[in-house]
């Protein structure tokens, strides 16, 4: 089988895309071809076409003095997205809670101990939040509903990088993340998943303290 070629707009789309997915361009953010393209070391037509890619996928909107920004959400559409996201991250993850290997466990353990090191930047500690959740969700063996998962939280990950969200909440987001833990490690499915219902009502209800406005 031939190896798949991408095309230099491709690249410039797939770089831009882990950029916006990542929080490094945030929400709102003007993407201006010529600064782009300095900064990647391409001409500005791929860029451009790179751009139409990333419309399409809905990351970036076309303005009518046709500027390129990074696309936002309303409150109510980021509330809804959350809300999707961690039902089904819920389901996964109960049903990991009784197939998770013993060694996902223990770097479970590892992954929390790591989360509490308040030194850490918002973007780290999310970083580590996401691979202390994916042991358990991904244990699940639901492939398609992994896949879902996995693309909503980066979606969601460039409104939930924020010292505002994180710094305030640390030990409650410490203590639910411990709840959650101790109770798999038991394998405790019921505390499991009163734990894990908890958590993601909570992060829920932080997004839309922050973000829901009367949109």
């Amino acid at each position: 089988m031939k190896p798949i070629v991408m095309t230099l707009a491709a690249q410039t789309a797939a770089i831009l895309r882990d950029e916006i997915l990542s929080g490094d361009i945030r929400p709102g953010a003007v993407l201006l071809p010529a600064e782009i393209s300095k900064r990647l070391g391409v001409s500005q037509a791929p860029v451009r076409e790179g751009l139409q890619y990333l419309v399409a996928q809905g990351l970036v909107e076309k303005k009518p003095n046709k500027s390129a920004v990074v696309a936002t959400m309303g409150g109510n559409e980021l509330i809804e997205l959350a809300a999707t996201i961690f039902a089904l991250e819920l389901s996964a993850s109960i049903r990991g809670t009784l197939s998770i290997s013993d060694d996902n466990v223990r770097a479970m353990g590892s992954v929390l101990e790591q989360m509490r090191d308040r030194t850490l930047s918002a973007s780290k500690w999310y970083d580590l939040n996401q691979l202390f959740h994916s042991y358990l969700f991904r244990s699940s063996n639901w492939p398609t509903m992994i896949q879902k998962i996995e693309d909503g939280r980066e979606n969601l990950k460039r409104f939930q990088v924020d010292d505002e969200l994180v710094d305030p909440n640390f030990d409650a987001f410490d203590d639910e993340h411990a709840a959650i833990f101790n109770s798999v490690q038991e394998r405790n499915l019921e505390a499991a998943s009163e734990a894990l219902k908890v958590h993601f009502d909570n992060s829920v209800a932080l997004l839309e303290a922050k973000f829901c406005t009367s949109d």
